[in-house]
């Protein structure tokens, strides 16, 4: 992680990880211009603070999502694993950050697992089904210090089992609005427009079987679900990005 100033001097850099394979996916600035990277980790050390959401990495998992926030000068606040004790693949791939510094994570995990499911009081937990046998998306908020107010697993079969760190980040995106609203955007072959559509701009998957379309949904701040839809015709198509 690297910081340069403007005409492109580093004022600082750092590495961020433990004894394995640490790898960061994505990178946001809140308005103290503090620094929200998160990724995946296989690492036991050097990842998470001592108090924090979720301090340990689980025993049974061999990868896990984390994030972390910096100061302005490259020093951590705080650090937290993300993710379960399944085997399954757990990342975190994007990251947005609101007005007020309220962090918003997205990621993968190869199977419907309630530890990415919960709500604190006054929250809501779009789908808190821990038996959900899929690959799927999760979204969660964080408070600047680093407390999770809620989060939810989303979708059906949005990513291939099969699928490597290097094509990761290019299956979900998250962003917010002025009023903390989320927004998100992947790829599914799902036709399950239950895990997908609601108030829908386009209410089933126009591909054939295997053919991916698009999806893109908004919740409220409180993790409500406000509307969800598919986007895309008769062949493949591959949301990347959402702003």
């Amino acid at each position: 992680l690297i910081k340069m100033t403007a005409t492109g001097i580093r004022i600082w850099a750092t590495y961020y990880g433990g004894e394995w394979d640490d790898i960061i996916f994505c990178l946001a600035i809140d308005h103290e211009n503090k620094i929200v990277i998160g990724g995946v980790t296989q690492s036991t050390v050097n990842i998470a603070s001592t108090i924090a959401y979720q301090s340990t990495r689980p025993t049974g998992s061999n990868t896990q999502g984390f994030i972390a926030k910096l100061t302005t000068s490259g020093y951590r606040e705080w650090g937290t694993y993300y993710g379960s004790d399944q085997t399954y693949i757990q990342y975190v791939t994007s990251l947005a950050i609101d007005r007020v510094g309220n962090i918003y994570l997205m990621g993968l995990t190869g199977n419907g697992n309630n530890q990415y499911a919960g709500a604190m009081p006054g929250y809501f937990s779009h789908n808190s089904n821990p038996n959900i046998n899929s690959p799927v998306v999760y979204i969660a908020r964080f408070t600047p210090q680093g407390l999770r107010l809620w989060g939810a697993l989303y979708g059906k079969e949005v990513f291939s089992p099969t699928f490597s760190y290097a094509t990761a980040t290019t299956f979900t995106s998250i962003t917010t609005d002025w009023d903390g609203n989320i927004y998100f955007c992947g790829s599914t072959t799902s036709t399950d427009s239950t895990s997908f559509c609601k108030n829908a701009f386009q209410n089933s998957k126009s591909g054939a079987a295997g053919y991916y379309d698009g999806f893109i949904a908004k919740f409220k701040p409180n993790g409500q679900w406000v509307w969800g839809t598919y986007f895309g015709g008769t062949l493949h198509e591959y949301l990347y990005s959402i702003g």
